[in-house]
């Protein structure tokens, strides 16, 4: 069953929230680089991982890195929040 990621959404929805919140209560978020780094994989292995929308295969790995590097910037990230499983 096909994955459409959805990182992108995500992260342009976690920025529109901590815009609205006073600087100081603010919460970082990642760049498509620290997501990299994060991973251990090279930036353009990121940003093409985010260009495709749906991927029959996903790295685990990969999204449990992204997913552990939000928790600790205090955002309360879930698998759902990143991936939508989608029908043929």
């Amino acid at each position: 069953m096909p994955v459409e990621i959805r990182i992108t959404e995500y992260i342009a929805q976690l920025e529109s929230e901590e815009s609205k919140k006073p600087f100081s209560k603010q919460k970082p978020i990642p760049s498509p680089v620290d997501m990299a780094k994060a991973a251990g994989v090279p930036r353009q292995t990121i940003y093409g991982f985010l260009a495709r929308k749906h991927h029959k295969r996903i790295d685990l790995n990969m999204l449990d890195s992204i997913i552990s590097q939000l928790r600790s910037y205090g955002h309360n990230t879930q698998l759902t929040d990143l991936i939508q499983y989608v029908e043929d």
